[in-house]
């Protein structure tokens, strides 16, 4: 082969790599939805208070006083905010991977999801994914809200990796900060476990084939949120990431009625 032709191969296949990443970026992203056009009253949602629970905890640890286990709980489907819905392949190297293993409807001690795909946010500018996904359809009351969701990345505990923006049928907002080390941690990481707060646990755990170290753990998280409005409708909600170098990821919502 000629020498100059072999040298340019790896420039080739770099430049045919960044094209391929940007055409995929045009064509597969989600598409925000404008959020409706009401001047509306954005209010954070305040941390559960520290009162002693009522109830046993759930096998990873999580405690949730205000859980009913009688209502009903309603998966929301976010298939047309997916950025990714394909079974990738195993090991995993990235958040995505998991699909492989946990597509479909899932139970994670007594909460029910249906997993079809990830809303994956970017961690930083230069990304393929989003830094917002906006106007994610609800259209419904609800006592609890249940996410099943990761971040990629590490931080120092508390510090806020994501935010959710639930919006109202009657224009008001409210606020859920998703904080790292205490609603979700680093999907793949070695070391102890982490401890979540009382509302938040450990939903699926197990070894990370691609290394021997028994430490090495890949995990999904289950935060419930008590809705701090139950007796209105939730229009909609925006998933956004606060873009300090961790990626935040949505595998599943669900809500209790």
């Amino acid at each position: 082969m000629n020498p100059n032709i072999k040298r340019s191969i790896p420039w080739v296949i770099a430049v045919l790599t960044t094209m391929f990443n940007v055409v995929w970026f045009i064509v597969y992203r989600p598409k925000p939805v404008d959020s409706p056009p009401t001047v509306a009253k954005t209010i954070r949602i305040p941390e559960p208070t520290k009162s002693a629970p009522t109830t046993k905890p759930d096998t990873a640890g999580g405690l949730l006083p205000f859980r009913v286990k009688s209502t009903v709980m309603t998966n929301i489907d976010l298939s047309a905010y997916f950025t990714d819905h394909s079974t990738s392949l195993w090991p995993p190297r990235q958040p995505k991977d998991l699909l492989w293993k946990l597509k479909g409807k899932q139970e994670f001690d007594g909460f029910a999801f249906s997993i079809e795909g990830i809303i994956q946010l970017r961690a930083q500018l230069r990304s393929i994914y989003p830094e917002r996904v906006n106007g994610i359809e609800i259209q419904k009351k609800a006592k609890v809200l249940h996410l099943l969701h990761g971040v990629g990345g590490q931080r120092a505990d508390g510090v806020t990796v994501g935010l959710l923006t639930f919006r109202y049928a009657d224009g008001e907002e409210r606020e859920f900060e998703i904080l790292y080390g205490r609603h979700v941690g680093h999907w793949n990481q070695d070391g102890e476990e982490p401890k979540p707060d009382p509302n938040s646990a450990i939903a699926w755990i197990d070894q990370d084939p691609r290394y021997t170290s028994e430490s090495r753990k890949l995990r999904i998280y289950r935060t419930s949120i008590e809705n701090p409005r139950p007796g209105f409708v939730i229009e909609n909600m925006d998933y956004s990431a606060t873009m300090l170098g961790c990626s935040p990821f949505l595998l599943a919502l669900s809500v209790e009625e």
